[in-house]
């Protein structure tokens, strides 16, 4: 299975964010992670995230994109999504959206061999002065999907599904954590929700970077919420400066529209 990489300019290094394998079957995005889920003694350690886009050839209409989530003691979990954005072109998908930590940790470093497989680099990101926010969508390889202000657009095709990668960066200092949002369905047979059958309907490009937009708020929300706890939890009081400027900036985050994505 070929291996590519997107990487990451940082301070002077290149960090390896993304790894990406295809086969006749699909197109497999692995995240390192290094995370963990629940807290000790009972915390799980995350070995990496794989968001498999597959062909599906054997469905008309639908194809299948799943999170396998393997975890450090061997335990896999995953969760799947439908949708019918490519076999039937009514637009573009979220897979999922991501807010990067500060990408210190060694499991982003390049292995020996490494940089030839580099096939997109993002330059100019330094985690002491802001955050990277990266989402990826998918549609049919004929669709259009144009470039956006505020945001970069980068896109590759594979067979006839085109994986669209959506980036931008805010001006706050990176964190340690990464956080990721992903989107599960139903199948088809297993539900007449119309609010579940619709998130299995591609929708238009100004609609996707609507939903990546959205994420980006609320990602943003969640590091705004961690740095605030971590100061309070230090001792700071409500009457700092850091608090009340964190406070401010919560307020200031516009609030996601009531939208089923």
């Amino acid at each position: 299975m070929e291996e590519k990489i997107i990487a990451v300019k940082s301070q002077g290094r290149l960090r390896k964010i993304f790894t990406i394998r295809e086969n006749k079957e699909g197109v497999y995005f692995f995240i390192k992670s290094g995370t963990q889920e629940g807290l000790p003694p009972n915390n799980k350690i995350v070995s990496y995230e794989k968001y498999s886009i597959h062909h599906s050839r054997k469905s008309a209409t639908y194809n299948t994109v799943k999170l396998t989530t393997k975890f450090k003691s061997g335990e896999e979990r995953t969760v799947s999504a439908l949708t019918n954005a490519v076999k039937t072109r009514t637009g573009f998908s979220p897979v999922f959206v991501i807010r990067f930590s500060d990408l210190n940790a060694p499991i982003y470093d390049l292995k020996e061999g490494d940089k030839e497989k580099v096939i997109l680099e993002i330059n100019d990101f330094d985690p002491t002065e802001n955050t990277l926010y990266f989402g990826i969508y998918i549609g049919r390889a004929d669709t259009p999907f144009p470039a956006f202000e505020g945001v970069t657009v980068s896109q590759r095709c594979y067979e006839n599904i085109r994986v669209v990668l959506v980036y931008a960066y805010n001006m706050i200092p990176a964190i340690p954590y990464s956080y990721v949002y992903c989107r599960a369905t139903f199948k088809p047979s297993d539900t007449n929700d119309t609010s579940s059958i619709s998130k299995m309907n591609g929708e238009s490009v100004e609609r996707n970077i609507e939903h990546f937009r959205m994420s980006f708020n609320l990602l943003l929300k969640n590091q705004l919420m961690t740095l605030l706890s971590k100061l309070l939890e230090s001792g700071a009081n409500e009457t700092d400066e850091s608090i009340k400027n964190l406070r401010l900036a919560l307020e200031q985050i516009p609030q996601p529209p009531i939208i089923a994505f």
